[in-house]
C-alpha cells in the first residue's frame, strides 16, 4: 500500500495526486466508510461574478466528501477544488451544499490557502450554510485562482 503524498502548490497533475490520496484513504479505512460521494459539483454555486476558468471538468467547482465512522461520531473528509476568474478579494467566492456543514461547529472558520490567497471555509449551523470567503489574493481581482482545499471534522 502507497502512502499519502504531498502536494505542492501549483504543482502540474495535482489532481491526480489527490485522487491517489483519497484512493490510499479508503484502502486504510476500509470497513469504517459509511459514504463517499466522489467527485461532485452538485450543489455549488460560485458567487460574486466569480466563473470558472473553462468548461473543462477539471476547472468546475468540485468537492469529495467521504464520511468515516470512528465508533464515536461520524467525521468528514472534504476536500474542494476549483480554478476560477472574475472574483474579487474579500468576498464570498463559493457556496457549498449544506451537507458540507459541521454539525459540530455552530459558527466556524478554517483558513487556509498559499502564498498566493488566503481563504476562510465559514461554517453557520443555524443557517445550515457553508461558504468559501476569499480574504487576500496577491494578484489583480480576477486573474485565475487555483484553490483547494482538504479538512477533515
Amino acid at each position: 500500500m502507497t502512502e499519502i503524498k504531498t502536494i505542492v502548490a501549483g504543482q502540474s497533475s495535482w489532481d491526480k495526486l489527490v485522487n491517489a490520496n483519497f484512493k490510499n484513504i479508503v484502502e486504510k479505512l476500509d470497513g469504517m466508510i459509511v459514504s463517499d460521494t466522489d467527485w461532485t459539483s452538485e450543489g455549488i454555486t460560485l458567487l460574486n461574478g466569480t466563473i470558472p476558468v473553462d468548461d473543462f471538468a477539471t476547472s468546475q467547482p468540485m468537492y469529495r466528501m467521504i464520511k468515516i465512522n470512528t465508533g464515536v461520531t461520524i467525521a468528514r473528509i472534504i476536500s474542494v477544488r476549483a480554478s476560477m476568474l472574475k472574483f474579487t478579494a474579500k468576498t464570498d467566492i463559493i457556496s457549498l451544499p449544506s451537507d458540507l456543514v459541521s454539525p459540530n461547529y455552530r459558527a466556524a472558520g478554517f483558513s487556509f490557502g498559499n502564498q498566493l490567497y488566503r481563504a476562510t471555509w465559514l461554517n453557520s449551523v443555524s443557517n445550515k450554510t457553508a461558504t468559501i470567503h476569499l480574504d487576500t489574493f496577491a494578484g489583480a481581482d480576477g486573474v485565475r485562482l487555483d484553490l483547494e482545499t482538504t479538512l477533515m471534522y
